[in-house]
């Protein structure tokens, strides 16, 4: 299929919504949603290679980062292997819309628990800005993938 250009996709109206007590919630000042997901190919040498080695197929292994600015202390606080369940959306009207959860989502979206595996805290008085609070996190289940679908 040859390529057409289109219009960018920009992620101003992203969003991240936060599962928790039955209901969702709508993170407030997200600045960035974003993650990586790593194929773990081994090698494989058989005779019917003629020795070189063949990929086989692996897990694969997502981790990602969300950081947050802390508004007056708005934002929630994560904690090392705290699983959480995430859905997010570089549109935020595919998964919220008037102060609510849409149901279902619309377009392309992602949901996922996942594990926070890391946590740096920087109280930087001296900096401009709001203090960012930027965790690391690896998928535990996907719900729904993007447009690979389920998990």
């Amino acid at each position: 299929m040859p390529f057409v250009a289109g219009t960018l996709c920009c992620s101003q109206g992203m969003c991240v919504l936060l599962y928790s007590s039955s209901t969702w919630d709508k993170i407030p000042h997200v600045t960035q949603m974003a993650f990586s997901e790593t194929a773990n190919t081994p090698k494989l040498v058989t005779s019917d290679s003629y020795g070189r080695e063949l990929s086989l197929c692996g897990t694969v292994s997502t981790t990602g980062n969300l950081s947050i600015a802390c508004h007056n202390g708005t934002a929630p606080e994560f904690c090392i292997n705290q699983e959480v369940h995430l859905r997010w959306a570089i549109d935020c009207d595919q998964i919220w819309s008037g102060g609510a959860v849409l149901t279902p989502p619309t377009g392309t979206y992602y949901e996922a628990i996942v594990r926070i595996t890391s946590k740096p805290v920087d109280l930087n008085a001296s900096q401009a800005g709001a203090t960012l609070f930027n965790y690391g996190w690896e998928v535990v289940t996907w719900v729904h993938q993007g447009a690979c679908g389920g998990g």
